[in-house]
C-alpha cells in the first residue's frame, strides 16, 4: 500500500505502520531513501497466489507484544497466530516461529522479487532441497542508491530446523509451482510447509546466511 512508499520506512521499519511484511535480511543506517531489505522471510498459515504479491503475506501486529533488546526481537504476528523471534550469531541471521495450533500448514514464505519503494530485483534464483532441510539462492537489491550502479548482487542460504513437509517456488507471472525446486527470474519466491500436527513443538527455526560474494560463501 502507499504506506509503505514513505520515506518513514526507508530503513524497513516505522512505528506507525499497521502491519509486518516480514523479515529482511540488510539495511543501511541512518540514510534518506528506500534501498536494502534483501531476502523477505514471512511466516504465515498456509499458500496461495495473493502472498506471491508485495506485502501479501503480511500480519497485523499489537506494538505491545513487541520485546527488542540488543540482539533480539520478538513479536506476535496476529492473523496467522505465529510468535516472531529473532536474533543472530556472528555470521548467521536466526529465526524462530512458533504457531499458536500445531497446524499442518505452517509455511514460511521467501520472497526474492521485493525491494522498498515498489522496486523489483532484477535478477533472481532459488533452489530448495528438502532432503537437507535447506534453501539457497540469490536476489538483487535495487534501491534508491543501488539502482545507480546496477544493483546489489545478495547470495543466501537457509537451514530449517523441521523436515520439509512440500514447497514449492513461483515465477515472474506469480505461477504456483508445487513440488518444484528451483526457479530463476526475477520477481520470483519459494515457500516451504511444515506439518506441526503431531509435532514435538510448534517451532520451526530457520538460520538464514547472507553473502555479496557467492551462495557457497553464504553457505
Amino acid at each position: 500500500g502507499p504506506i509503505q512508499l514513505s520515506f518513514l520506512n526507508c530503513t524497513g521499519y516505522h512505528y506507525d505502520q499497521p502491519h509486518l511484511w516480514g523479515f529482511s535480511h540488510s539495511r543501511i543506517n541512518g540514510m534518506g531513501v528506500p534501498d536494502y531489505g534483501a531476502i523477505l522471510v514471512t511466516p504465515t498459515l498456509g499458500m496461495d497466489a495473493s502472498k506471491t504479491t508485495v506485502g501479501g503475506a503480511r500480519s497485523s501486529f499489537d506494538h505491545a507484544t513487541e520485546v527488542a533488546s540488543p540482539g533480539y526481537y520478538a513479536v506476535t504476528l496476529a492473523d496467522p497466530g505465529v510468535r516472531a523471534e529473532l536474533s543472530a550469531t556472528m555470521w548467521t541471521a536466526r529465526h524462530r516461529y512458533t504457531w499458536d495450533a500445531p497446524s499442518s500448514e505452517a509455511t514460511i514464505v521467501f520472497d526474492l522479487g521485493y525491494n522498498p519503494a515498489q522496486k523489483t530485483s532484477t535478477a533472481s534464483e532459488v533452489t530448495i532441497d528438502p532432503a537437507t532441510q535447506t534453501i539457497r539462492g540469490m536476489m538483487t537489491v535495487y534501491g534508491s542508491y543501488s539502482d545507480r550502479f546496477g544493483g546489489v548482487p545478495t547470495y543466501f542460504a537457509g537451514k530449517l530446523s523441521r523436515p520439509i513437509a512440500d514447497f514449492g517456488v513461483w515465477d515472474d507471472a506469480s505461477t504456483l509451482a508445487l513440488g518444484s525446486a528451483s526457479m530463476s527470474g526475477a520477481d520470483i519466491g519459494a515457500w516451504l510447509r511444515f506439518d506441526l500436527a503431531g509435532a514435538d513443538s510448534n517451532s520451526v527455526e530457520l538460520d538464514l546466511a547472507i553473502s555479496y560474494v557467492s551462495i557457497e560463501s553464504a553457505e
